[in-house]
């Protein structure tokens, strides 16, 4: 089942499909474009890496969540978390934050001041893309400063930066003191009002993780199941994931990791990720499997990023077949 302390190996080959990927977005004021595409077989992948923890399992278990967690006008069934239809249903407001590097005491202010903007878009749900921190106390304190007594669920998926073992222990300390987060490794799908959105927890290679192989990981079959299921929902297509999507410049080099098919039938129409030096600037779209990156920078507080930022976070409101972004930047 998923948070599964199995170790399996993650392979990323260039027979998933022919890739098109576009690259995470910066702070510039220019909609995103295209993807660029790239012919089957022509993108050069590592080799196999070393094994991670199989964060991302798609086996037949039931997620174990608790009433106070889901919270109030969601329903649970199986791995998908539904919300209840009615008039404040009509748009779906998703808010996306990652990397906040630990519990320093100015991130976990800035979080907390994040928060109440949060609460403010009136967002349905909030998804944390992991790079948090690396201790399961430290995880629960950056949890606390952006879940407490929220009315919304919220759902943390390990992300490039926390040990399996340590999301798992935070996961386990947050449910006995009745913190309202859900674990992103049992909950595959959330169904909104015009949109749908798949979560892919971890990493494609060990090499890639901070912690090595004792970090959550996703093989490439999870990936290419969870792209294809997302395919044929008839709303707004999100993929929730922590890398970013892969494309190419102009030189043939290759950005980022999340390996997509070309086909826009098949591919999202928008990708959140984490996995990005600046949070993408204010855009919109539309259901055209474009799989637009949009990525809320980091949350980090502290000086050691460069170039310096304040932190931030994001949040994606979609009415009918069109979506919009824009940034919650921390002003102290």
């Amino acid at each position: 089942m998923a948070g599964s302390t199995n170790s399996v190996a993650v392979t990323a080959t260039a027979g998933v499909a022919a890739v098109v990927l576009v690259a995470a977005c910066g702070n510039s004021a220019s909609p995103p474009v295209a993807p660029v595409l790239a012919s089957a077989g022509s993108d050069t992948l590592p080799p196999p890496p070393t094994s991670l923890v199989d964060c991302a399992s798609l086996d037949g278990s039931d997620a174990i969540v608790t009433t106070a967690q889901v919270g109030s006008g969601w329903t649970l069934t199986h791995r998908t978390l539904t919300q209840a239809a009615g008039p404040a249903a009509a748009t779906a407001t998703i808010g996306v934050i990652a990397d906040a590097g630990g519990a320093a005491p100015a991130t976990l202010a800035a979080l907390g001041r994040l928060r109440a903007q949060l609460d403010a878009a009136h967002i349905d749900a909030l998804i944390i893309l992991g790079g948090m921190a690396t201790t399961a106390d430290d995880l629960g304190a950056a949890w606390t400063a952006l879940a407490a007594n929220a009315t919304f669920p919220t759902v943390v998926v390990p992300g490039d930066l926390e040990p399996a073992a340590a999301h798992a222990a935070a996961i386990a300390s947050a449910q006995q003191h009745h913190l309202p987060v859900i674990d992103g490794r049992q909950i595959r799908w959330l169904e909104l009002a015009n949109a749908t959105v798949a979560l892919l927890p971890g990493v494609g290679a060990a090499s890639r993780h901070a912690a090595g192989n004792a970090g959550c990981g996703y093989t490439a079959a999870e990936l290419h199941d969870v792209v294809a299921a997302l395919a044929d929902r008839p709303t707004l297509r999100v993929l929730a994931a922590v890398e970013s999507p892969r494309t190419f410049t102009s030189l043939g080099d290759a950005t980022g990791d999340l390996v997509l098919p070309t086909d826009a039938r098949a591919r999202p129409d928008v990708v959140l990720h984490a996995a990005a030096d600046s949070a993408t600037a204010a855009t919109t779209g539309g259901r055209d499997g474009n799989a637009i990156p949009l990525s809320p920078g980091p949350a980090d507080a502290t000086p050691r990023l460069a170039p310096r930022h304040h932190p931030t976070a994001g949040v994606l409101v979609v009415a009918g077949d069109r979506w919009t972004w824009r940034v919650l930047a921390d002003a102290p």
